[in-house]
């Protein structure tokens, strides 16, 4: 359970790490103060906030930790090591946010995406035969 969590969190996190970079690439902003990257969080944390249940409070919370942790990722990009701690701390971070039943209807999810990615690779691995 906990490697299905860190492996969905880990894929989250590579995914996004590398939106900032892109961000800087294209110039910040969007003509509204906020680059691409914040405003696709917001959007997640919003999918988040209905389908969890969380606070307002909550949100406000996982942002700082995002935030706090991206500049964190931006500076060891350069050293895996580092970027693995840092992830386990963000992924415990994030999750010390949820109530025992946010974090069940997460782990759901998580379970029901990672059946989802599983049914997607062996349609892949047949379609190569």
């Amino acid at each position: 359970m906990k490697k299905i969590v860190f492996i969905a969190l880990s894929l989250t996190i590579l995914s996004l790490a590398a939106l900032p970079l892109s961000a800087e690439k294209r110039g910040k902003g969007d003509g509204h103060g906020k680059c691409g990257h914040e405003m696709g969080m917001q959007k997640d944390f919003a999918k988040m906030q209905d389908k969890l249940g969380l606070t307002n409070d909550q949100v406000d919370k996982m942002n700082k930790i995002h935030k706090d942790y991206m500049e964190k990722f931006q500076q060891n990009k350069d050293n895996p090591d580092k970027v693995k701690e840092l992830r386990e701390k963000y992924h415990k971070e994030m999750e010390n946010v949820l109530t025992p039943e946010q974090k069940a209807k997460w782990e759901n999810m998580k379970k029901n995406r990672q059946k989802g990615d599983d049914k997607k690779h062996k349609e892949h691995k047949d379609k190569k035969k």
